[in-house]
């Protein structure tokens, strides 16, 4: 058994096991689909530090590679989300031309590119060359590599920022203790962090299983993170509950020698919350598995015998819906295409099924009966452009438990 990824103890204990899953985002090509690799994926959770983690670890590398497909700037709501979190910052720690904004994992530059536009200076840390290239011809000073405490000690004597901002990427780092490291050696007296992680409790409470991926080593309480957080001399001093990926938390940390902020009352409330349901306690995960279970079960045969008497597509191409085809076992005989906006990943394949990735256009050709929206977290956005056309087509979600809407 791996020790734990924050405080490298062996107190970890098992409670989810979902069997060999591909990689959720290794969309393949059509002569790959007899080469699919899987890897078991379930989750651990550590009886010391309470940290809840994937019970196989990956090689990062495997994952954010010059293949890598998912790119941040494919979602209307994400790319408000940026739009609004550059206006917060610029207000609230009154940015200017001086100022210096570090992005981890910037993707193709869908954040940092406001700031741009703003005459604010930009640094982006992005590992995955197919991304960061497009980051690069947006202007935005990009380095091609996994922030490290390697990588910070070339650049911490040149690059001083003012706020360093971290989306959904902790989650995604298997050499977590590294990762906190370096983010600390990056921060002063002054400067400010702001991290956003999907919340643990929102996919403890509402079961939502298909954000169980390789991609997530880690899926953070406030009380798990506080723990790692606090070896490296920093603070959590504020945290705000967000909408985006079902339910996420925006953490903003300084060090604890910064006297500028003072601490938030959110952080005990968290705290104390989290204490209350019993996050801390094995019982609540022993529940949780019983209940995914039969959520599955359910889900399973509900799908596939709709799938037989209809004509149903997916709509997108996310984590998600490797997670779940591969779970539920649908392959193109249940769901011919599953519909996405995002060009590099159209003509390829979900990893695990033989089920193709298309152009929107393909809704028209097949006039489908249903549509399964595989990214229910920003369902609203897809039904208001699907309604705008096709008037007839029926929606299902599996978020958690199955669902039909018009």
């Amino acid at each position: 058994m791996n020790a734990c990824l924050s405080c490298k103890t062996y107190n970890l204990v098992k409670i989810l096991d979902f069997g060999k899953i591909p990689i959720s985002n290794n969309f393949i090509k059509v002569n790959e689909l007899k080469k699919v690799k899987k890897y078991q994926l379930g989750l651990n959770f550590c009886k010391k530090c309470f940290l809840i983690q994937n019970s196989k670890l990956i090689n990062n590398k495997k994952i954010f590679n010059k293949d890598y497909l998912y790119h941040s700037s494919y979602s209307k709501s994400w790319l408000k989300h940026a739009r609004d979190l550059t206006s917060f910052c610029i207000k609230k720690y009154k940015l200017n031309k001086e100022s210096l904004i570090l992005e981890i994992a910037s993707n193709d530059g869908y954040l940092l590119k406001n700031f741009k536009k703003k005459n604010i200076n930009t640094i982006g840390v992005e590992p995955s060359q197919s991304v960061a290239r497009i980051s690069k011809k947006k202007g935005i000073k990009t380095f091609i590599n996994f922030f490290s405490t390697a990588f910070v000690k070339k650049i911490s004597k040149k690059i001083i920022p003012d706020v360093i901002i971290a989306l959904n990427v902790m989650a995604h780092t298997p050499k977590l203790n590294d990762f906190v490291n370096a983010l600390s050696m990056l921060m002063n007296k002054s400067n400010i962090s702001i991290i956003e992680v999907p919340y643990a409790m929102k996919l403890l409470k509402r079961k939502q299983i298909d954000t169980i991926y390789h991609e997530h080593y880690s899926y953070f309480t406030v009380i798990a993170l506080q723990n790692i957080l606090i070896k490296y001399s920093l603070e959590i001093f504020d945290i705000k509950p967000i909408k985006t990926h079902g339910g996420s938390l925006r953490i903003f940390i300084k060090k604890n020698n910064n006297s500028n902020y003072r601490k938030s009352f959110s952080v005990s409330r968290f705290l104390n919350n989290e204490k209350k349901i019993g996050l801390q306690n094995l019982s609540y995960y022993k529940n949780f598995s019983k209940e995914v279970k039969n959520i599955l079960k359910n889900n399973k045969e509900k799908v596939l015998e709709l799938c037989k008497k209809n004509n149903v597509l997916g709509y997108g191409a996310a984590a998600k819906a490797t997670i779940i085809c591969n779970l539920l076992n649908l392959n193109a005989r249940h769901i011919k295409f599953i519909v996405d906006q995002n060009k590099f990943k159209q003509s390829r394949y979900i990893p695990g099924t033989n089920i193709q990735i298309s152009k929107y256009k393909v809704i028209k050709e097949t006039n489908p009966d249903y549509l399964l929206i595989f990214v229910w977290n920003i369902k609203k956005e897809i039904k208001t452009l699907i309604n705008k056309t096709y008037k007839k087509i029926k929606f299902i979600t599996l978020d958690p438990n199955f669902k039909i809407f018009n």
